[in-house]
């Protein structure tokens, strides 16, 4: 009982110093970006050793992607809390475009973070690939659910939801490096173009 208690004060304790290390991490690389935040800027604030830091993350690069994960989770558990109360799945897809939206742009640092920096290294591109991966399956699948009661039309769901996601990212590149509007400024036009206009045409369809 004494030995199993001690067990999980010590996860405890590792989860609290790991979630300390990613939130510092968190905070300077949305900062600074990855070259520009050295590991040693992030034991100093972190007030964890190095080789504490290490004990979690085998490198720099690692604590990263790690950071980028775990953005990524907290953006979608945002977008799926939303739509827990939405029964029609076009609903559930206006939900889920607003909320990214209003959520990249409340986080204009992050976004640059998550969204933008690639930083020319291959693990990056490939996490942020299944970090797109993950928010297209979510678009993908209210999209084929909706195909399903004759809401939307027959279309390839998985090349349309690449398509929202790629769309999304060029907005926030030109909001951050063009001056352009923030993304949630797009959210009315983006809903007519993806959503209302593909289901106003099948409904039309439908009614031929």
């Amino acid at each position: 009982m004494i030995h199993d208690c001690l067990l999980t004060g010590r996860s405890v304790m590792k989860d609290l110093t790991k979630n300390k290390i990613l939130d510092v991490a968190e905070n300077h690389f949305s900062k600074n970006g990855y070259y520009k935040t050295p590991l040693d800027e992030i034991v100093k604030k972190s007030n964890v050793s190095k080789g504490g830091i290490y004990f979690h993350f085998p490198s720099k690069e690692n604590l990263f992607l790690s950071v980028m994960d775990r953005l990524a989770e907290k953006l979608l558990s945002k977008i799926q809390k939303g739509n827990s109360s939405i029964d029609n799945p076009n609903e559930r897809l206006i939900s889920s475009l607003k909320n990214l939206l209003n959520i990249l742009s409340s986080q204009k640092k992050l976004s640059k973070l998550l969204i933008t920096q690639t930083n020319n290294i291959k693990s990056f591109e490939k996490k942020r690939s299944e970090i797109f991966q993950k928010f297209s399956d979510v678009i993908e699948k209210n999209i084929n659910e909706s195909i399903k009661i004759n809401e939307y039309p027959q279309v390839n769901a998985n090349l349309l939801s690449t398509i929202w996601i790629g769309t999304i990212n060029e907005i926030v590149f030109n909001w951050i490096f063009s001056n352009g509007k923030p993304p949630r400024d797009y959210f009315e036009e983006l809903k007519f173009i993806l959503i209302t206009l593909p289901t106003t045409n099948s409904r039309e369809y439908k009614n031929e």
